[in-house]
């Protein structure tokens, strides 16, 4: 999962290398690296994630993380039972969705050594045709199982 770079980090970038609105659109295209230490389980954490669920289903702006604890209080139409039943499944979701990150940051770790074994491969004056170079890339990325 990827959030936008903030302001402070495209503009440095932009300014650093100006290439023109292609390459701003392709910084801002770019985004920031979210990690699984932000990951919070706690029931504030459900009840605003689960508001926010709601309202993207339903489209109703008026379901929020108080609208979500009142829930609890009744049960009409079965809502405190789901909810409930969704709160218990939260803790599980959450060492799922680090797990899947962890997996993410372990594959992003192996493209990189790979792409720096890529760059420090020696190019005889760097005339190798474009397809060679690809192949040895592609070669690199699949891993040491190819």
């Amino acid at each position: 999962m990827r959030l936008p770079l903030s302001d402070e980090q495209r503009e440095a970038f932009i300014t650093a290398v100006d290439c023109g609105e292609v390459a701003e659109q392709a910084v801002l295209s770019i985004g920031t690296s979210v990690t699984g230490a932000g990951l919070d389980p706690s029931r504030d954490s459900f009840e605003a994630f689960y508001s926010q669920m709601c309202t993207k289903a339903t489209g109703c702006a008026g379901v929020n993380p108080d609208y979500v604890r009142g829930l609890r209080s009744g049960d009409g139409y079965g809502y405190r039972t789901f909810l409930n039943n969704a709160w218990e499944a939260w803790p599980e979701f959450i060492d799922f969705a680090q797990a899947k990150l962890t997996e993410r940051d372990a594959e992003i770790a192996r493209l990189r050594k790979s792409l720096e074994h890529i760059r420090d491969l020696p190019f005889p004056q760097m005339d190798l045709p474009a397809t060679t170079m690809h192949s040895i890339a592609h070669k690199a990325l699949k891993g040491p199982e190819a």
